[in-house]
């Protein structure tokens, strides 16, 4: 969501929410969940982030922002819990557990760029940087109607040291394709 404030002046809230479909576990605090379980795809990796960022465009191809951004990281996992009935049968139950994380908060600054590449579509690129947080995005916005653009995007994010129980994760990288609406007013 994008808010003119005048001027060449904007307000603009953005969030990201990736999960993984698998988590290398090379920390020694989850080696005993990986042993206990002995299958990386039980562990699914869920990154939250939310932005809120000041906006100026410099002119017709380019603004510069900065921002405030929170993040957030959790572990779920989901494992086979075996028992013994009675006459020693082995039952197997489905169990799920969450390893919470702790919200991390950055500054960031950034730059976009914009080409027109017919009267409604645009491709753009953003560049962010802040501590412990980088991020690349190319997309293609193509207009619906006034004030709403749908927008296919690749993202590469990278979070360094975001908390996730009591043990500080060093990187977190998350990539991929995204399909959005944005809304400009």
């Amino acid at each position: 969501i994008t808010a003119g404030l005048g001027n060449n002046w904007a307000l603009q809230y953005r969030q990201f929410n990736p999960k993984t479909d698998k988590v290398i576990i090379d920390n020694p605090v989850y080696y005993d969940y990986a042993m206990m379980y002995n299958d990386e795809s039980f562990f699914k990796l869920k990154v939250r982030s939310q932005e809120i960022n000041l906006l100026h465009k410099l002119n017709d191809n380019f603004s510069v922002y900065a921002g405030y951004l929170r993040a957030y990281a959790a572990i779920d996992i989901t494992y086979k819990d075996e028992y013994w009935e009675e006459f020693s049968v082995q039952v197997y139950e489905m169990r799920k557990d969450t390893l919470k994380g702790k919200t991390k908060d950055i500054g960031q600054i950034g730059l976009i760029g914009f080409m027109p590449l017919t009267d409604k579509t645009v491709l753009y690129g953003t560049i962010a940087l802040g501590r412990d947080y980088q991020s690349v995005i190319t997309g293609v916005s193509y207009n619906l109607v006034k004030h709403i653009d749908l927008d296919l995007k690749y993202r590469y994010s990278k979070f360094e040291d975001l908390m996730i129980e009591y043990t500080v994760i060093d990187e977190i990288k998350v990539k991929g394709f995204e399909l959005g609406i944005s809304f400009k007013f």
